[in-house]
């Protein structure tokens, strides 16, 4: 899988990537270790959520069509459901002197 960075700062991670989950909530629903790859997280959610052929949405695809904006005609292709990483923006130092002037 390729890297990607979308407009949103949103980028595609590798599904070899590795997650640090902070929410016990769901790590405890989906039965998962804190850290654990992106594959086993996905193989996670679409086991619990999904039956056999809908987890093919986290994988493979699933067959569709599409209506893009300012087309005329439906497109023939697959879906697919991906996870994605929006960096935290770290706090720059200069922040609190900045809202103390302000």
């Amino acid at each position: 899988m390729q890297e990607t960075q979308h407009q949103d700062n949103f980028d595609l991670l590798n599904r070899d990537e590795v997650l640090s989950v902070e929410s016990a909530k769901l790590l405890q629903y989906l039965d998962l270790p804190p850290i654990l790859r992106v594959t086993e997280f996905v193989k996670a959610i679409a086991q619990r959520l999904l039956s056999h052929e809908e987890a093919h949405l986290f994988s493979q695809g699933l067959s569709c069509e599409v209506l893009k904006f300012g087309e005329r005609s439906w497109h023939k292709g697959r879906i697919r459901v991906s996870i994605e990483l929006c960096p935290d923006v770290p706090k720059s130092p200069l922040e609190d002197i900045r809202q103390t002037i302000l």
